[in-house]
């Protein structure tokens, strides 16, 4: 036990789950952070997008970049609700393989706006989630092809032209379930498990029988 708690720091990578990750955004903002100008922001409960004036805009939110375990399919499950202004704002979801350039990913049984003809949807160059979702709603991403190791990261992409939504925030974000991707491990800084041994070290000095007798 002595020698246990000893060396018990000795633990550098901490491994998580590999077939499933659910990131629940009511949690932490996992990661995730906006590229450039734009209206994305962490509430403490998801990630929203919502137009604050008249301006047009592009926001691009940027998840952390996935490990895929094994050679085959990766999916993720995304938890969300969008109230587009006027179905003139949308949001398109986009994903990097191996660090290489974007690709656009449709969801399973495609986006609810196929045309692109009003500006949000049509800046973002892809059909996309427009109009009113009618409250939160679940899209299924498949990405086929992969090999072991690979990796991928997202890019939540919306487009505005419009000012603040009377329906609400334009793209919520709530959760993503992710099958086949994990993140990397997490390093322990290295002074870390030298504070355990020595916090171990004194523990075992500390103990009644480590002690020296004291002479009568």
């Amino acid at each position: 036990m002595k020698e246990f708690l000893a060396t018990s720091g000795i633990l550098l990578l901490v491994a998580l789950p590999a077939s499933a990750l659910t990131l629940d955004f009511a949690e932490s903002d996992h990661g995730f952070f906006q590229q450039g100008d734009g209206q994305w922001d962490y509430d403490g409960t998801a990630w929203v997008a919502e137009p604050v004036d008249d301006d047009y805009y592009l926001s691009d939110l940027i998840s952390p970049t996935f490990t895929v375990g094994t050679a085959g399919a990766a999916e993720f499950l995304l938890s969300h609700a969008y109230a587009s202004a006027s179905g003139q704002d949308g949001g398109v979801v986009f994903y990097a393989l191996n660090g290489s350039s974007l690709r656009s990913v449709v969801p399973q049984g495609g986006y609810p706006v196929q045309g692109f003809d009003n500006r949000g949807c049509e800046a973002l160059a892809a059909p996309c989630f427009g109009g009113n979702s009618g409250g939160t709603v679940q899209s299924t991403f498949s990405i086929s092809g992969l090999d072991a190791g690979d990796t991928l990261a997202f890019m939540f992409q919306h487009g505005s032209e419009s000012g603040p939504s009377s329906k609400g925030v334009d793209w919520t974000l709530y959760s993503l379930a992710l099958t086949n991707l994990t993140l990397p491990a997490i390093p322990i800084p290295p002074a870390l498990p030298m504070f355990a041994g020595a916090l171990g070290l004194l523990w075992w000095r500390g103990a009644p029988e480590a002690q020296t007798p004291r002479k009568a």
